[in-house]
């Protein structure tokens, strides 16, 4: 949702975009002139807003007055330490190393996560402020095994997510994670990139191991 100093922005811009383009064209700025502007201008509003929302949103002059929003784009290592128990051992998984992959703008953001044998999706997300200014993202996601491993080590299933964020350019995080198989755990994660990837194997050669 837009603040409302956002909205005073873009209405002032929108105003400034109609005077000028009547100044520009010589007209006086009536009733009537202005509507005959209504198409240009939005046009030129809509694409400062879009060009805003894609790219210069994380610019440091813009940060905390304007958008309040942390900057969590590109790729992670990280570290999941699972309580679920293998079926075919019967023991506790150790921790699984983990890339994610995030792709923002000022309204969205879509994260992936790949292990070796599973990747995750975010199906809901929240990035909440909290009152001593850091910030909270909560989602909901679904896990989809590879394939040939359906049925026999795991399955898809779905799971809440909650990490904490205490920068607005963040270079570490932490958060804690739950499953409808009844497990829980812990994810670890280490800024790697500003490039973004879109399989395990990939983002493995690039980062190397996770710590």
């Amino acid at each position: 949702m837009l603040t409302r100093i956002q909205v005073s922005i873009i209405v002032a811009l929108t105003m400034s975009v109609a005077l000028l383009w009547l100044l520009l064209r010589g007209a006086d700025p009536t009733i009537g002139s202005v509507a005959a502007t209504f198409g240009t201008v939005v046009t030129v509003v809509y694409g400062a807003v879009l060009l805003f929302s894609l790219f210069a949103w994380p610019w440091g002059v813009f940060q905390g007055w304007l958008v309040k929003r942390p900057d969590l784009r590109g790729s992670w290592k990280a570290r999941l330490h699972s309580d679920y128990i293998d079926p075919l051992t019967g023991e506790r998984v150790p921790p699984i190393e983990a890339f994610v992959v995030v792709r923002q703008s000022l309204t969205s953001l879509s994260m992936r996560l790949f292990t070796e044998k599973s990747r995750s999706v975010l199906t809901a997300h929240a990035i909440e402020p909290e009152p001593d200014g850091l910030f909270s993202l909560s989602a909901v996601y679904r896990n989809s095994p590879k394939i040939h491993l359906q049925g026999t080590e795991s399955s898809i299933h779905h799971g809440a997510l909650l990490i904490e964020i205490h920068e607005v350019k963040p270079r570490r995080l932490e958060g804690h994670y739950w499953t409808d198989r009844g497990t829980r755990g812990t994810i670890l994660l280490e800024w790697g990139t500003e490039d973004v990837y879109s399989c395990f194997e990939d983002a493995q050669r690039v980062l190397g191991q996770a710590q």
